[in-house]
């Protein structure tokens, strides 16, 4: 059972956090209590974003005081249903991602670290389900998880100065569709069609914490296709 605890952060914020390490249960938590906060707080609190294992409440300094705000969220705490806390209902995606060696530059490595064949590591990937544990690095950046324990592995120790918006990559269990061309030191490991954020979109983002993601193979010659074909923001849903 997961028992959320809370922290001052900041001048005009708090942190409800649910544990220390991340584990799927624990982000599910922090992204259903982020839900509920929506409806449990009034205007004084001007943002409400759950992260991997905690959500940030910032309030209103001139609509209430910290010592209020504080008592208004541990009396949430205190009253919170901990089993309304183990699900969420996130929306499912199909993405296809092309694995060849041209769009997957880091396959091999990526493959080496985790001592299993290319054929092992794509059937994992298209076989599994991820959840959008949070956002962030970039606008709309989803961060994926959790993979097997078979795919833990630490980040590169070499930064490659960029990849592409699309990509896929993968390191400490998670994997991370690319907002748009960044740096990373993390393993290029697949490359997808998906816009993951555009600004005059309302919207602006197209993934949001506790959707389900799976991916299934496509040919770079496919890859290119979806790529003409899609408009921002268009996947495959119902996966």
């Amino acid at each position: 059972m997961l028992h959320p605890t809370l922290h001052a952060f900041g001048t005009d914020g708090f942190l409800i956090r649910f544990g220390e390490d991340l584990t799927q249960d624990a982000n599910t938590a922090a992204i259903t209590c982020a839900e509920q906060l929506q409806d449990h707080c009034g205007t004084w609190a001007i943002e409400i974003t759950s992260a991997l294992i905690s959500v940030l409440v910032r309030f209103n300094p001139s609509e209430i005081s910290p010592q209020e705000a504080e008592r208004a969220l541990s009396q949430f705490i205190d009253a919170i249903d901990t089993k309304s806390l183990e699900t969420t209902q996130g929306r499912r995606f199909s993405i296809p991602c092309c694995f060849d060696p041209e769009h997957a530059p880091d396959m091999q490595d990526f493959c080496t670290a985790l001592n299993m064949s290319r054929s092992q590591v794509i059937d994992t990937l298209t076989s599994c389900s991820v959840s959008v544990l949070t956002l962030g690095f970039a606008p709309g950046q989803p961060y994926l998880g959790l993979l097997p324990e078979a795919f833990f592995t630490p980040r590169r120790s070499a930064i490659t100065p960029q990849v592409p918006k699309g990509a896929l990559v993968s390191a400490v269990q998670q994997l991370i569709i690319y907002a748009a061309n960044n740096p990373t030191g993390w393993y290029h490991i697949g490359q997808t069609p998906v816009t993951c954020f555009e600004p005059k979109a309302t919207p602006p983002n197209m993934f949001r914490a506790g959707d389900v993601l799976t991916f299934h193979a496509c040919s770079a010659s496919e890859l290119k296709q979806y790529e003409a074909q899609l408009s921002p923001f268009e996947v495959v849903h119902g996966a």
